[in-house]
């Protein structure tokens, strides 16, 4: 029924597709955000032998 009232566009060939893209897209950003907070976040600082707090 739904394929009737939406043409191909709901067929599980398409949604499979879609959701591969999905994956695919949200890997990439995954990527993209652990490799900038590598980039942006400063190392640790040397140990001074004192208490930080």
């Amino acid at each position: 029924m739904a394929q009737h009232r939406t043409g191909q566009s709901a067929a599980p060939e398409a949604l499979n597709e879609g959701y591969a893209l999905g994956l695919s897209i949200g890997a990439a950003l995954l990527t993209a955000a652990a490799l900038s907070a590598l980039a942006v976040l400063p190392d640790a600082p040397p140990p001074t032998g004192k208490a930080a707090w």
